[in-house]
Order: structure tokens, then sequence, then C-alpha cells
């Protein structure tokens, strides 16, 4: 009746604000799903509930680490849509930007003060390790495309001379090439893959500043503003999606493998899409496709 509680079952070690669960098909097959429980900074575990007993598979890494689907800086308290006709469960995540000089609607005068990610749809795939969870733009994006660029089997020099003249402003680019040292510069925002690591690195400094300038906690601000996203290479390759809005930045790591959400504002003056490299990079291909206005 709504009045009455009664108190059936902890489910241990996952005492977090704005916790989730959803059902998800496991490899796309409708008649094997999982349960997902996920935390509000996108740490996650995937297991079976019967409506009252949660077994889970387990919410560490083989390296003890906590299992983890967000590695950005803004990105907080997301909610799941999973009740449609076509069985998908999408994610909407809230972009946090709340300090000083990371506050950019706030400083624009707009008439809202933060921002929603785009939405993306959550499956769950079966890997060495276990069954993880991979997130993805939603399909219904490529509406939004007014002209797309692809090339392939070329290399950075190449690319560089071939986007010259593909200045654009809203942008959803992916990128494959060989895990070697580069880095991508689009719009500005440079985004750095470390071989020996197996990660991409973006430093958001700008929100770091500003947080730590609101600082009023004891002791001192801890965050230098580097994120860093794993990105182990598949078959010797990377695959990179990048989506560029006015004040966001989103990363999507081999098809959804891990992915890293950011509130930046890049140069409206700078539209220049370049990759930069030690070595000549080979790339398998490169796709631009410029988005139009979702409301004006």
């Amino acid at each position: 009746d709504l009045r009455n509680w009664e108190i059936m079952r902890d489910i241990p070690n996952k005492a977090a604000e704005c916790i989730d669960m959803f059902h998800v098909a496991v490899d796309g097959n409708p008649n094997n799903r999982k349960w997902v429980i996920a935390d509000a900074p996108g740490r996650y575990e995937v297991g079976e509930f019967d409506g009252t007993k949660w077994n889970g598979f387990g919410a560490e890494d083989k390296n003890g680490d906590r299992l983890r689907f967000e590695y950005g800086d803004a990105w907080y308290a997301a909610q799941a849509f999973n009740h449609a006709p076509d069985g998908r469960t999408v994610h909407v995540g809230w972009l946090r930007s709340k300090q000083p000089g990371y506050r950019p609607f706030l400083e624009a005068g707009m008439p809202f003060t933060q921002q929603m990610s785009v939405p993306v749809e959550i499956t769950l795939r079966t890997t060495p390790d276990g069954i993880r969870l991979y997130r993805n733009p939603v399909k219904e994006i490529e509406k939004l495309y007014t002209k797309t660029r692809k090339l392939t089997n070329l290399t950075a020099k190449q690319a560089l001379s071939k986007f010259s003249d593909f200045k654009r402003e809203l942008l959803d680019l992916t990128l494959r090439c060989e895990a070697t040292q580069f880095t991508l510069n689009v719009r500005g925002l440079k985004i750095r893959y470390e071989r020996d690591d197996q990660e991409f690195v973006f430093v958001n400094s700008k929100r770091a500043v500003g947080e730590k300038a609101a600082w009023k906690r004891k002791g001192r601000y801890r965050d230098d503003g580097i994120r860093r996203i794993p990105a182990p290479p598949i078959d010797g390759k990377v695959t990179l999606r990048v989506l560029v809005d006015r004040a966001s930045l989103e990363l999507f790591v081999n098809d959804g493998q891990a992915a890293a959400s950011f509130v930046v504002v890049p140069d409206p003056k700078n539209r220049d899409i370049f990759i930069k490299d030690n070595l000549p990079l080979k790339i398998d291909e490169l796709i631009v496709n410029d988005l139009k206005s979702i409301w004006k």
C-alpha cells in the first residue's frame, strides 16, 4: 500500500547514492538477461536477482579495482530507461559543472545551469574476464548527421590534408588506428594515447583550477584534472569515438569498452582536426560526421 514497509534484504557493499538497477540482455540474447547495479560515479556489478536475493558475479576486475564504465570528471547520477518496446536500456547521465570556470551555462546567462549527456545504449558482453558493461551513443544520433567524411588506410599526415577544409563545430568522430603513441586534437581538445600504459589521457585543467579555488574542505585539493581511460589494443588496434558539443566532450573507447564525459567549452573559432604522432601513424579508418543542433 506504499505506506507500510518491511525490510526484506540488504545487498552488501552497495550503499551509495543514486543507485540504479536494470535488466540487460547478454550478447544481445533476450533469453539470457542479467541485472546490473550501478552507482552515481559509474561503478557497477553484474549479477542475478530473483526479487529478494542478489547473486553478484564480482564488483572488481582481476587487478582488484572496482569495475567502472565511466572515467571522466563530469558524469554522475545517471538514469536508466529500460522498458521501451525495443528492449534497449538507455542511460542518460548528469554532467556536473558547478564551480567557477567550469559552469559555462551560468557564465553565458543561459536559462539553465547544467546539462545531460548524450543518451547511450547499455549492452552486456561476454569477455575473457567475464560479463562486462559497454556503452555507446544511441543510434538516433545519426539523425543529426548533415555531412560525413570517411577515409581509410592513410597516415596522420594524409589525414591532416584531407580534413584541412572540413571545419565543423559539432562532431561525431571515430578513429581506428594502430596502438602507438599519438595525440588526437579536435578543436583544441587534446586526447593522447599512451602506448605503454594502454590508455587515453585527457587533461581538463580548467575544471581542476575552478574547483581548487572553491575548495572549502579540510586538507589540500588533490585533483589535477587528468583522466585516464583504459584502452587495451585489440589485434594491435585501438578505436576512439569522440563527440564534441558546445559545452561537452564525450569519449568512447573500443566500441564502448570504456567511456569518459567532460564539461568543456572549445574555442568557437577553432574548428581544426589533426593528429600528432612520433612515428608515421597508420590509420585504418577515420570517420567524421558533422552534426546539426537538436534544438536550434
